[in-house]
């Protein structure tokens, strides 16, 4: 008898939400994904949380997210029917919009709805979205793949892919197929490095900067990927007075762009003293004069960043600090350097327009 056909072997370079969904269609369809992911906690990229204790704990990127594309809502539900995707109740949570100016709540940003108008979390945290997405999945933690290169086709045998470490060192596995699940900047270091000469290249040249360049003479947005970078500083606050919100979409400040008290929205008890958490997100603009290379943020610079965007929060929801006697009880700065792309890849949609 003829042997078991094997099931096609896809490596998936990236662990973010997109390399995870990617590997639950091809697992759905037979196929034999493995994930390769950086991260030495967990999958996650963006969908990333750090505990440091019961009261101490943080989404420290994507803080919450709506689910309006019908094929999205299929792809959460059984994360909903896991319960590791939660809709908020936004008569608790409110998510409004801040003018800095102002120093006020201005309206409701987001106004209570079911179905396409739900607003989610991860439960108990964004991460626990990515972790489930992964359940079910072989994944190989902490690795950074610097290259793949197409092997064999001789004798008749179909060639088969091989991913390496830096040094060229090669990483155990051979794949039929290789997905490259990376943002803009990771993914064109790595097409270069393999040099790949399929084409590919050309649609992962990137930008970076606040917002998308245009050519001074045609007035037309750059042909390139064009993507911001963002500050996030993860504060544990004592003093705060009740904003009487759960994440504020800021408006009017140079400096900070979003806030939201993780300790509502992970239901966590209150630190000593009342202290809580909160995600501080800034201005793509203040990430871009502030920029710094991001696995290695000087201390005086993660220390200004922390209380730019602690002053810029106060500031916002009209709290005086120094007269308040707010006390920044724990801080941590990150950034992300290609945080959010500010364009998309225009390609012929199935009815003939543009997606």
């Amino acid at each position: 008898a003829p042997a078991p056909r094997r099931a096609p072997s896809v490596a998936i370079i990236g662990g973010g939400i997109s390399g995870l969904a990617c590997a639950t269609r091809l697992a759905a369809l037979d196929l034999h994904p493995v994930v390769f992911d950086t991260g030495k906690r967990s999958v996650g990229g963006r969908a990333s949380s750090r505990r440091m204790s019961k009261t101490r704990h943080f989404d420290h990127a994507a803080q919450l997210f709506t689910a309006q594309d019908p094929r999205f809502r299929a792809l959460l539900a059984p994360l909903v029917d896991a319960r590791a995707v939660v809709p908020l109740d936004l008569e608790k949570f409110r998510v409004v919009e801040i003018d800095a100016r102002e120093g006020k709540v201005v309206r409701q940003a987001v106004e209570k709805g079911g179905g396409a108008g739900a607003v989610y979390v991860g439960r108990p945290d964004m991460n626990a979205v990515a972790v489930a997405m992964s359940r079910g999945v072989t994944v190989r933690s902490d690795v950074w793949v610097a290259a793949v290169k197409r092997v064999g086709g001789a004798g008749g045998l179909s060639p088969t892919w091989r991913l390496f470490r830096s040094g060229n060192r090669p990483l155990e596995g051979e794949f039929d197929a290789v997905v490259i699940a990376h943002n803009g900047k990771c993914a064109d270091r790595l097409a270069v490095m393999s040099k790949l000469e399929n084409g590919i290249g050309r649609f992962l040249k990137t930008a970076f900067g606040p917002t998308v360049k245009k050519d001074s003479r045609t007035g037309r947005s750059t042909p390139k990927l064009a993507m911001s970078s963002l500050y996030v500083a993860m504060v544990e606050l004592r003093g705060v007075p009740d904003l009487g919100f759960g994440a504020g979409f800021v408006k009017s400040s140079k400096v900070l762009s979003f806030a939201a008290d993780n300790t509502a929205k992970l239901g966590l008890k209150e630190g000593a003293g009342g202290s809580r958490c909160w995600t501080l997100v800034s201005t793509r603009e203040y990430a871009a004069v502030n920029k710094v290379p991001q696995e290695a943020i000087p201390a005086d610079v993660a220390e200004g960043v922390c209380a730019d965007l602690v002053d810029a929060f106060l500031e916002a929801n009209g709290v005086a600090r120094g007269a308040s006697g707010v006390e920044v009880v724990f801080s941590k700065v990150q950034l992300w350097g290609a945080a959010v792309p500010l364009n998309v890849l225009a390609a012929q949609g199935g009815a003939g327009g543009k997606v």
